[in-house]
C-alpha cells in the first residue's frame, strides 16, 4: 500500500482556497441541462440566500441503474434518499483535511439528506454521480522525465470520452475495492490498450511502477458532476518512472479513454494547462515534490564528488595546494550541478592547475564563445569577440567611405 505523503496538507490549503471559488462545479456540463446561477459571494452555505432555486436534476442513466430496481447493474443509490439514512451515517468523506471519517461526524447532512460541503452548486439531486453524498475516485498520476529532453517532466494524461478534455487517467472505486486496486485497474484500463504481443510486458511494467508511490490529495475535487446531494472526492496516487521504465511504458487508450499520450507538465501546453476539474492542481504538486527531489539527487551526487576529490587531493597534494584545489573545484561543482543532476561533475582527474577548466557540453557554451567550469568566458573567447567587432567596424567604415566618394567628384 503506498505511503501518505507527509507534504499533502499545503495542497489541500490551496486546493480548499480554490474551493471557495469552485468554478467547475457551479458550470456547465455538457449533459447537464442549465445549473441556477450562483455568484461566489453566494456560493458558501454559511450566507443566507432565500432566492436560491437549484435545478434538480438527476440522469436517466442513474435511475434505470438504482440498485433494487433490476433495470440495470445496481451501481446507483435508490431515488429516495430518505430510505438511506442510517446508511449514509456511517458513509466515509475524507473533507476537509484528508482523514477518513463518517458523514454524521463530518457535519455535511441537513435533515438527513447530503450537502456539498464546499457550497452551492446551483443544482440539486445527484446529476451523473450514482452515490448520495461523496462518490468516491481513484487518479493515479505517473509521471517520467522526457528521454530526449532529460529535464522535462512529463505525466500519462487520457482524453476523456465524455467531456473530450485531457485528464488524469482515473475512476470511481467500486464496491468493496481498495483504493490501491483502482488506481492500477483504472491505469490498465484507460493506458493499456496494448497489443497481445506486448501485453506480458505492460503487465510487467506496470507492476514494476506500482510497487511504489504516495498519496498526494484525498479529499473534494472541483468538478463539474458536483450538484448540491453529490459531489466527487478523489485519492491521488503519485507514481513516478525510473528513466528505463519510462522508455520502455508503452501507451494505447483502452475502452474509457479517447486518446493517450506523455503530457509535458508545462504551463505553456495547453492540453496541461486546461486539464480536466482539479487535475492540474493535483500534477502541480507532483511537479514540485518532483524537481524537490532532483534537487536533493543532485546536491547528493555533489557531495559525493567533492569528498572523492578531497580524498585525492589529500593524497596527492601539499596542504596549501590542497586547499586551493578543493575550493576552486568546489565552486565550479556548485555552479554547474548544484541544482541539477544532469550536469556533468568535476572530479580530481578532469583539474589541471595550469589550463582552464572548459566545460566540453554543448549546452554550456555561450553566444560568443565557451565558458569555463568557473562561470568564466575563456580568453580566447574575448579576442575572438573582440577580433570579429574590429572586422565588422572596419566593414562598416569601408562601407561608408564609399558613400562619400561621389560627393567629392561632384565638387
Amino acid at each position: 500500500m503506498p505511503k501518505i505523503s507527509k507534504n499533502t496538507r499545503n495542497l489541500r490549503r490551496k486546493m480548499k482556497g480554490g474551493a471557495s471559488t469552485h468554478k467547475n462545479a457551479r458550470g456547465p456540463h455538457p449533459y447537464y441541462p442549465a445549473r441556477f446561477s450562483v455568484p461566489i459571494d453566494k456560493m458558501s452555505w454559511k450566507n443566507p440566500w432565500s432566492d436560491y432555486k437549484p435545478k434538480d436534476f438527476t440522469a436517466d442513466v442513474v435511475l434505470k441503474n438504482a440498485r433494487g430496481l433490476g433495470t440495470g447493474d445496481g451501481w446507483a443509490d435508490p431515488v429516495d434518499v430518505k430510505s438511506l439514512s442510517e446508511e449514509l451515517k456511517q458513509r466515509i468523506t475524507f473533507h476537509p483535511d484528508g482523514e477518513e471519517k463518517t458523514l454524521e461526524a463530518a457535519g455535511v447532512l441537513v435533515d438527513g439528506i447530503p450537502r456539498y460541503p464546499v457550497g452551492r452548486t446551483g443544482m440539486t439531486g445527484r446529476g451523473l454521480l450514482g452515490k448520495w453524498g461523496p462518490n468516491h475516485a481513484a487518479d493515479p498520476i505517473v509521471t517520467r522525465y522526457d528521454p530526449i529532453r532529460p529535464n522535462v517532466l512529463q505525466m500519462v494524461a487520457i482524453k476523456r470520452n465524455d467531456t473530450r478534455v485531457w485528464a488524469i487517467p482515473g475512476g470511481m472505486v467500486d464496491a468493496g475495492e481498495t483504493v490501491s486496486v483502482t488506481v492500477r485497474r483504472e491505469f490498465e484500463e484507460e493506458a493499456g490498450n496494448v497489443p497481445p504481443e506486448k501485453k506480458a510486458q505492460f503487465k510487467k511494467l506496470v507492476e514494476e511502477l506500482f510497487e511504489s508511490g504516495k498519496v498526494v490529495f484525498r479529499g473534494c475535487v472541483d468538478d463539474p458532476r458536483n450538484t448540491d446531494n453529490a459531489w466527487m472526492e478523489t485519492t491521488a496516487f503519485h507514481f513516478h518512472c525510473s528513466p528505463t521504465l519510462g522508455a520502455m511504458l508503452p501507451l494505447a487508450a483502452g475502452d474509457d479513454a479517447a486518446n493517450v499520450m506523455w503530457l509535458d507538465v508545462d504551463d505553456a501546453q495547453p492540453k496541461y494547462n486546461n486539464l480536466y476539474a482539479s487535475h492540474k492542481e493535483l500534477v502541480e504538486k507532483v511537479k514540485v515534490e518532483a524537481a524537490t527531489a532532483k534537487r536533493m539527487a543532485a546536491e547528493k551526487l555533489l557531495a559525493e564528488t567533492i569528498a572523492k576529490t578531497e580524498e585525492a587531493a589529500s593524497n596527492m597534494l601539499p596542504g596549501s595546494d590542497k586547499a586551493s584545489l578543493v575550493e576552486a573545484i568546489t565552486k565550479a561543482n556548485r555552479n554547474l550541478g548544484g541544482n541539477d543532476s544532469e550536469r556533468p561533475f568535476i572530479s580530481y582527474s578532469d583539474y589541471d592547475p595550469h589550463k582552464p577548466l572548459f566545460v566540453s557540453h554543448s549546452k554550456y557554451k555561450g553566444e560568443g564563445g565557451r565558458r569555463t567550469r568557473r562561470g568564466k568566458k575563456s580568453r580566447k573567447s574575448r579576442k575572438a569577440r573582440k577580433g570579429k567587432k574590429s572586422r565588422k567596424n572596419k566593414r562598416r567604415t569601408r562601407r561608408h567611405t564609399k558613400r562619400r566618394r561621389p560627393s567629392k567628384r561632384r565638387r
